[in-house]
């Protein structure tokens, strides 16, 4: 994240706080942005600890009043970013701050089912005319109430000149234990939102560290999340066929974590790593051959079994780190819940590779929900 010369003033700051006592990170934190920025800001991010959601409220609260600012989103997550380092499975809170000259506007957003489909609720007065000057949105979702895909292909249809990021809050295993910020409320369900102007200039780099397996194939029969059939045949069956001809190695990461990746464009003559949209695989029904994965499928689409391996991930972030120009200033890391010491066999991965591009810019973010569990819009 990085402002164009001459156009905008902005300071970034950042802190991790690994204190067992809420209120010992709290005062941990503030007391690091405060000491890095050069004035009060004006936004923030707030990620905790999923262990402390039950004073979610006061620790909210007490950011707001520490930093002198209300203009705050955040989340709760199992693991947390910090600029060097990552606190996995552990209490603590990730704060990043900004001072800008013309700060994001932040507000919240619920999903609801109507005879007429669904609909999300919230959208603010002034969102019509700022949308049409800005550049990108930051979401962070509750993954069990509401669908951020959905929400993804109405603001591109929309809004095509508008870039989206963020995450799923993260750290719960049922309805209202992934907590929201926003400014001194917390919000139990459906998501909270950052609207950022376009003088403020972000770069989105995304890094989805798995690769293609076996052969594609074309969807001949498919239903919203569910992929029925792939050239002609069940896709649970073409599943097995591509398990049985990979090597021991591969079958062991398939079994771990598999992925189905979609062609974006369906007009190369062959398709590689970087081709696909990776998603999780999240389900298989026996009975029918069909297999359940976290996107939209229709008939026609190529599509592509993938696994994700520490090699593969490592590089390829590297790769697309190493390529951002100019260098920012600072930044914000929404990485997933499958990453970790989950996937890699050293802590810090994720944060560490950031900051051997981005230097000692401050940067902070969290370990996000997969979204697998979002309710689908009708």
């Amino acid at each position: 994240m990085s402002s164009p010369s001459g156009s905008l003033v902005a300071t970034f700051a950042a802190a991790l706080s690994s204190a067992t006592d809420w209120r010992k990170a709290v005062s941990e934190a503030t007391d690091k942005i405060t000491h890095q920025l050069a004035g009060t800001p004006t936004w923030a991010c707030l990620f905790v600890s999923a262990l402390w959601r039950n004073n979610l409220d006061l620790i909210a609260r007490e950011v707001c009043a520490s930093l002198g600012t209300g203009n705050l989103i955040g989340c709760t997550a199992e693991s947390l970013v910090g600029t060097r380092c990552e606190l996995e499975w552990a209490p603590g809170l990730s704060l990043w701050a900004a001072c800008f000259t013309d700060p994001p506007d932040c507000f919240a957003l619920e999903f609801a089912t109507t005879p007429d489909g669904g609909t999300f609720l919230g959208w603010p007065d002034w969102w019509g005319d700022r949308v049409r000057q800005s550049g990108t949105v930051l979401i962070l979702a509750d993954p069990f109430s509401f669908p951020a895909d959905h929400l993804l292909e109405t603001l591109a249809d929309e809004h095509p000149q508008l870039q989206a990021t963020g995450g799923m809050a993260s750290g719960g295993q049922a309805p209202g234990e992934c907590l929201l910020i926003h400014g001194e409320t917390v919000v139990e369900r459906g998501a909270v939102l950052a609207l950022l102007p376009q003088s403020i200039a972000v770069r989105l780099v995304v890094s989805q560290g798995c690769r293609p397996v076996g052969r594609p194939f074309v969807i001949t029969k498919a239903e919203r999340n569910i992929i029925y059939e792939l050239g002609g045949r069940p896709a649970l069956e073409q599943l097995y066929y591509t398990f049985d001809e990979l090597p021991n190695h591969e079958q062991r990461l398939m079994q771990e974590a598999l992925h189905v990746g979609r062609v974006v464009n369906e007009y190369q003559d062959q398709f590689g790593l970087g081709d696909f949209l990776v998603r999780n695989v999240i389900g298989a029904d026996r009975r029918t051959g069909a297999i359940v994965a976290g996107d939209y499928f229709r008939t026609g689409q190529t599509v592509q079994f993938h696994i994700r391996d520490e090699h593969t991930a490592d590089a390829e972030l590297r790769e697309l780190l190493s390529s951002i120009q100019p260098p920012p200033r600072a930044a914000l890391l929404f990485t997933c819940n499958g990453r970790g010491t989950r996937l890699f066999s050293r802590p810090h991965h994720d944060a560490e590779a950031r900051c051997g591009a981005v230097r000692r810019y401050p940067g902070g973010g969290v370990l996000c929900a997969r979204g697998d569990r979002s309710d689908r819009p009708p």
